[in-house]
């Protein structure tokens, strides 16, 4: 039952005007001829547009998005005036009714969204001479697309993507010279021209796609295209986004781009994934992008050297070069681009050392997983606005110092900024403290810091302390030795500690963030301990949580370690005097510092031995005195 019953009277006389019905409201259609724009918006209407909305003699304008109108209007009576009809989402099926397809006064027809089938007509655009926007998407259209799009001479976004239909893309698509989008994904096109997710294409890419000089958007993600991209150099001028990725191409790389695109953005989800094998040559390869601002090639196998002609972009500001087998060196250039912030070039081969020049612009550098090598520049202190610094799983030497600054290889490793979850791994180097450092450049913003599984040695830095803004601190599995500063208890928001599988001896503090941390930060030390009252610490109504029943945990962390030959001073080299009780195998002992200890003594010969101790340290682990 269509909630539009034939309800608006309207007047009439007076100058054109606009009309929208609101939801819930009822009008009559009578003789409206100066109404121009018909909008119903977003209002779940049901049933049918009346019939008399063909008798809108000035309409232009028929918006009837996202209702669950039963069919497409019949406007031919509007003189052939209508410009634009849209009727995305509306729950429409079966095939388009001929009429709509033969408006010849049409600009834009969006009918995208529905459940429309049937084939589109193959001389659409004869009906059809002035649509600029064809948007038939995620509908249910089969057959072959139509071999006369190219009629089409004012279009500037087909869209078809979601349907089913069939048959290859016809070459002369490319001479739409107007287009600016084109979107074909998932479909069952086959054949050798390109197109997007969900196709079978393979073959070449021809080099006609790139001679529509106004496009914008080219997409040929998710087909079986293979060779190389055709030379863009000159046919593209306003590309800004190309999509090959999920394709096995395995020849070169175009590098001449020539004059394309002043914002040509190669996206994550561009080229990407599928690539087999590419080289970047030494060739003209940035001549003409002098706006160029983003550059995406992650995850490929790119290889060969990083071309120096990137320096050439004066305004790149993001370049993304991360999973590839590129190799050689950093092209030092790269710290010319004065508009350089996010250069993210990890999981690669790269060799050499780190170039000083990068420490003068970036945001957000990421150079993991490659060989880098050697000392770093004294001008890392440069980073004064870093936010993310990734040097992990590389081979750098030296020191690593927490004052002012973090340092690796005794230079600043990063400056004021957010660091989050940063892994620097591989640096045989020490954490120690650096006094004459500047207090302007503490990281007072730093909120994660994790240094976790290197070789890291000598003692933690009380200058950690400075780190107000710490809100997690990881330096497991390294080689630290020493205290745990007491100056840690500062660190107010610290909220996960991991200081495991390390050398640390020595009390653990009490106060500040570790009443809340477990027993499993401490893990595998070689003799940290507590004082006895600093276990009943209560945090916000709990007990301090040092767990011992753990089985990843191990005794040294809430007590002290002794040797064997400290235990035999202690009993008198557990002569029967000590003997606690008679028949036992349990001693007293006097500890040095004048503490006294139980010490039982299992036979190890006896069966059941190990299992007897186990069995003991779980009912003594448990036990509160």
């Amino acid at each position: 039952r269509s909630i539009i019953p034939q309800v608006l009277n309207a007047h009439t006389k007076g100058p054109p005007g606009r009309i929208i019905i609101p939801p819930g409201k009822h009008f009559k259609l009578v003789l409206l001829k100066k109404i121009y724009l018909f909008i119903i918006p977003v209002a779940h209407m049901t049933g049918r547009i009346p019939r008399e909305i063909g008798n809108l003699t000035m309409l232009k304008i028929v918006y009837l998005d996202f209702n669950n109108f039963e069919e497409i209007p019949n406007l031919s009576g509007s003189r052939g005036e209508v410009k634009e009809l849209s009727m995305q989402r509306n729950g429409l099926k079966g095939p388009v009714p001929t009429y709509v397809f033969n408006m010849s006064s049409l600009t834009s027809l969006v009918l995208h969204g529905n459940s429309l089938n049937g084939s589109v007509p193959d001389n659409i655009c004869l009906h059809l001479p002035s649509v600029e926007e064809l948007h038939l998407a995620y509908n249910q259209f089969d057959g072959p697309l139509s071999s006369k799009f190219w009629q089409c001479k004012q279009l500037l976004i087909l869209t078809l993507a979601i349907n089913k239909f069939s048959g290859s893309i016809p070459r002369n698509i490319g001479n739409l010279s107007q287009l600016t989008e084109l979107e074909i994904s998932s479909n069952n096109l086959t054949g050798t021209t390109p197109n997007k997710i969900g196709n079978n294409l393979n073959g070449q890419i021809p080099s006609e796609i790139f001679n529509i000089s106004t496009i914008a958007v080219i997409s040929l993600t998710e087909n079986q295209l293979s060779g190389s991209l055709p030379d863009i150099s000159l046919g593209v001028p306003e590309l800004q986004v190309l999509f090959v990725g999920l394709n096995p191409l395995n020849a070169t790389l175009p590098v001449p781009f020539g004059n394309a695109s002043s914002s040509l953005k190669k996206k994550k989800s561009g080229i990407k994934y599928g690539i087999q094998s590419i080289e970047w040559l030494n060739s003209n390869f940035c001549g003409r992008l002098g706006n160029l601002q983003g550059l995406d090639l992650n995850d490929n196998k790119l290889q060969g050297y990083i071309p120096y002609q990137l320096c050439q972009l004066d305004n790149l500001a993001q370049l993304m070069l991360n999973g590839n087998q590129f190799s050689g060196s950093i092209p030092s250039c790269l710290g010319n681009i004065a508009a350089l912030r996010i250069p993210s070039l990890g999981f690669n081969l790269l060799t050499s050392t780190i170039p000083s020049s990068l420490w003068r612009l970036t945001l957000n550098l990421n150079l993991s997983s490659n060989l880098l090598n050697g000392s770093l520049s004294e001008d890392i202190h440069k980073l004064k606005v870093v936010t993310a610094l990734d040097l992990s799983n590389n081979q750098l030497l030296g020191g690593v110092f927490v004052g002012a600054y973090i340092f690796v290889s005794n230079q600043a490793l990063s400056t004021p900024g957010v660091v989050e979850d940063r892994r620097l791994n591989n640096l045989e180097a020490n954490i120690l403290p650096r006094d004459y450092l500047h207090k302007q450049y503490a990281l007072k913003d730093l909120i994660d810091l994790a240094l976790a599984n290197n070789n890291l040695q000598g003692q933690i830095s009380t200058s950690f302390g400075n780190l107000v803004s710490l809100q997690l601190l990881d330096l497991s599995q390294n080689n630290l030795s020493g205290m745990i500063p007491k100056s840690l208890e500062q660190l107010s928001h610290l909220k996960s500690l991991n200081l495991s599988f390390n050398r640390l001896q020595g009390e653990i503090p009490t106060g500040g963030p570790f009443q809340n941390f477990s027993a499993q930060s401490f893990v595998s030390n070689t003799a940290l301990c507590v004082q006895p009252d600093s276990m009943d610490h209560i945090s916000n109504g709990r007990r301090m949580d040092f767990d011992p029943t753990n089985t990843a945990l191990q005794p040294q962390l809430l007590w002290r370690r002794f040797s064997h030959p400290q235990l035999l001073r202690s009993t008198n080299g557990f002569h029967e005097s000590n003997l606690l009780g008679t028949g036992g195998f349990v001693y007293k002992g006097a500890i040095s510092d004048g503490i006294y200890v139980a010490v039982k003594v299992f036979n190890l010969q006896i069966e059941g031995a190990f299992k007897s101790f186990d069995s003991e340290c779980d009912v003594l682990s448990n036990i509160r005195h």
